[in-house]
């Protein structure tokens, strides 16, 4: 079931609107590409 509310506040990855959301996605992904980086998976 697919409401037609905004997503805000709901943590969707590149979904949910509002500028911390897309901070803490993009620092997420900046720990996982270091992180894999380091180990040279």
């Amino acid at each position: 079931i697919i409401s037609l509310t905004p997503l805000k506040g709901v943590a969707v990855p590149l979904l949910s609107y509002g500028g911390s959301s897309m901070w803490a996605i993009c620092i997420g992904i900046g720990y996982v590409l270091m992180i894999s980086k380091k180990v040279k998976l």
